[in-house]
């Protein structure tokens, strides 16, 4: 899962992946309440941002097959196993969270 992206499309989006992986709740805080275009696709389902950010680590660590890390959040927040963040999702956030610690 990428972190950088298009700012031009997709303003302050880099900026708020990296808060949640910093699980800097005050800075995405501040990036919601801008009410961007792409921030309701990123949280559907209205979760807190301190969850919101637990579950977009453990979906990051997934795809980029960081076991030590993906492990990390998982003990602290082991709810997060397979929890959905996107509306519509990508093939990254597809494949289970569980599929990747069990290989």
């Amino acid at each position: 899962m990428r972190i950088e992206v298009d700012e031009g499309r997709w303003p302050d989006l880099t900026r708020f992946r990296k808060a949640c992986l910093a699980d800097d709740v005050e800075t995405m805080q501040e990036i919601a309440q801008k009410e961007r275009e792409w921030y309701p696709n990123n949280n559907p389902r209205h979760l807190e941002l301190a969850d919101l950010a637990k579950v977009f680590q453990a979906q990051h660590y997934s795809s980029e097959n960081d076991l030590k890390s993906l492990r990390a959040v998982l003990e602290a927040a082991p709810w997060t196993v397979n929890h959905g963040r996107c509306r519509n999702g990508s093939r990254s956030h597809k494949r289970p969270v569980l599929t990747v610690i069990e290989s």
